[in-house]
C-alpha cells in the first residue's frame, strides 16, 4: 500500500511549450530530458517518505513519445543518502509512475541536491546532471499553467517553465540545452484499497 504527494519538475529538449503535453511529435525528433520527483510525504508501505528525491534522465524515446511508449531509453538516479528503504519506495514508486515506459531504464546512485524558490526550480545530480528551470510568465507576471493536457502523459495541471541550465553528461550520452522545455506540477499518487 502506498500514498504519497509528489512535486515534479523538469526540462527537455523541446522548444517550449512541449509538444508531447498535446500528443504531437517532440521538437527534434527525440526527447531527451531530466525528470524529478520529489516524495514531499506519505508512505510506502511501512517506509515514511519526507522529501525524499529521485531523478529520471530520458536519453531517448522517438519522435513521438506517445507511439514510443515501452521503447524509452533512460537513467534512474536515487539518492545516495537516502536509506535503503527510501531508495526501494521511490524505485517502486518511479516504476508505478512511469509504467512500461521504458525499454531500458539503468539505476544508478548519486548525491541528489535540489532547491526551490516559488517557480525556479535546481537541481544537481552529482558531477552528471544540473537543471534550473524558472516560470514562464503570462500577460499578468504569473506562471502560465496548462489545464487537462490531452497527452495521458501530462498532468491535469502543469506550470510551463523555460530551463536556463539542462545539462547532462554521463561519460556515454550528454547534451546542454537552455531555453528549453520545462514543467512543475503537484499530484496524489496512491494504491487501492
Amino acid at each position: 500500500m502506498y500514498s504519497v504527494k509528489v512535486h515534479e519538475f523538469e526540462g527537455c529538449e523541446c522548444n517550449s511549450v512541449c509538444p508531447c503535453v498535446f500528443s504531437s511529435d517532440t521538437t527534434f525528433g527525440n526527447c531527451r530530458g531530466i525528470t524529478v520527483f520529489v516524495f514531499t510525504e506519505g508512505r510506502y508501505g511501512s517506509t515514511v517518505l519526507k522529501n525524499v528525491p529521485c531523478v529520471v534522465v530520458i536519453t531517448g524515446t522517438g519522435r513521438n513519445m506517445e507511439a514510443s511508449f515501452g521503447a524509452w531509453s533512460g537513467v534512474l538516479y536515487v539518492p545516495d543518502a537516502a536509506t535503503s528503504a527510501e531508495r526501494e519506495a521511490v524505485t517502486a514508486l518511479t516504476r508505478i509512475m512511469l509504467g512500461d515506459a521504458f525499454a531500458t531504464l539503468d539505476q544508478r546512485s548519486a548525491p541528489i541536491q535540489i532547491t526551490r524558490r516559488g517557480d525556479v526550480h535546481n537541481l544537481t545530480v552529482g558531477t552528471v546532471a544540473r537543471l534550473r528551470i524558472h516560470g514562464l510568465k503570462g500577460q499578468n507576471g504569473q506562471p502560465t499553467r496548462i489545464l487537462n493536457a490531452p497527452s495521458p502523459l501530462a498532468y491535469p495541471v502543469m506550470w510551463c517553465a523555460l530551463s536556463d541550465v539542462d545539462r547532462y553528461d554521463d561519460g556515454t550520452t550528454s547534451w546542454s540545452f537552455t531555453g528549453r522545455n520545462g514543467f512543475y506540477a503537484d499530484f496524489d499518487l496512491s494504491s487501492t484499497r
